[in-house]
């Protein structure tokens, strides 16, 4: 099984969801077809390049020449820019975004004119991660790095909400041994993305044996032969219940 890579997991241990109350399930918003970004026929000058997105919010960003040309859909770009109504509300000029069909960029609603954008980032030393920013009204109130969903929200312990599971690569497969990397459960709220910490404890505790926490931990070495196993069932039971 290839697994998605992220080497770093930010420290989660509570909500991630913009400290909203706590509604009813909800269910992300994602552009269909999600490809290389189409070029905006006002810029001139340089290769920039725009992504339509809902409830009003655009991308647009420069291409990565050190990644290959823009027509290759895994291309990597730079000075990100996010637009709400043609207003810029976050910028970022160094990040590596990278626009291919799947799940990002991704889109959720979590009030009336409050939303989490997710965004896939590239790091040729920690591999691709996520970002989240959650956006009120016309402002960016905060910017969070979460790993990368390995596949569509689902209900994946039948309590009738949704989940997004999180996972960071093991890295070379010749190593004998794997370093503690924990599953990370989010559910899908009608406030947004909140992490399950019961789900997420209960499932590292049957793949690791005891739970060791929410952050990766070099700390704590596995046999490969014995973790890999449970780890793969238990990530062919996530993408099962996928749709």
């Amino acid at each position: 099984m290839t697994l998605r890579c992220m080497a770093v997991v930010a420290a989660l241990a509570a909500c991630v969801s913009c400290n909203f109350v706590r509604r009813q399930p909800a269910e992300a918003v994602a552009p269909p077809d999600t490809a290389v970004p189409e070029a905006p026929p006002a810029e001139t000058g340089r290769d920039m390049h725009t992504v339509e997105l809902p409830y009003g919010f655009s991308v647009i960003v420069s291409a990565d020449t050190l990644s290959g040309t823009p027509s290759d859909t895994t291309e990597a770009y730079t000075s990100f820019g996010l637009y709400r109504d043609q207003g810029l509300i976050y910028s970022d000029p160094v990040g590596r975004y990278v626009f291919s069909p799947g799940l990002y960029p991704m889109v959720l609603q979590t009030d009336p004119d409050s939303f989490q954008l997710f965004f896939e980032m590239s790091d040729t030393l920690r591999g691709n991660y996520a970002r989240m920013l959650c956006v009120e009204g016309y402002e960016t109130v905060s910017d969070r790095i979460l790993p990368l969903f390995i596949a569509p929200s689902a209900d994946v312990n039948g309590d009738g909400i949704k989940e997004y599971v999180g996972f960071s690569d093991y890295g070379a497969a010749e190593a004998d041994s794997v370093p503690y990397i924990p599953i990370l459960y989010f559910s899908v709220l009608r406030t947004g993305i909140e992490l399950d910490s019961t789900l997420t404890y209960r499932r590292n505790e049957s793949v690791y044996g005891t739970f060791y926490g929410y952050d990766r931990s070099d700390k704590y070495m596995f046999p490969r032969q014995a973790v890999l196993p449970r780890l793969e069932a238990e990530l062919a039971k996530i993408t099962a219940a996928a749709p």
